[in-house]
C-alpha cells in the first residue's frame, strides 16, 4: 500500500492499494499517525 499525505486537502491522506488488500488499510494508518504524533 502506498500512502500520500496531503497536508492541504480536507481528507489529508490518501492510500492506494500496490498489493495486497485493502483491510491493511486501517492498520497502515494508525502506524503512521502514530509515528507522526508519536
Amino acid at each position: 500500500v502506498e500512502a500520500h499525505v496531503f497536508p492541504q486537502a480536507e481528507h489529508g491522506f490518501a492510500l492506494r492499494a500496490l498489493d495486497g488488500t485493502h483491510g491493511q488499510w486501517p492498520a497502515l494508518a494508525a502506524r503512521w499517525l502514530a509515528a507522526r504524533l508519536g
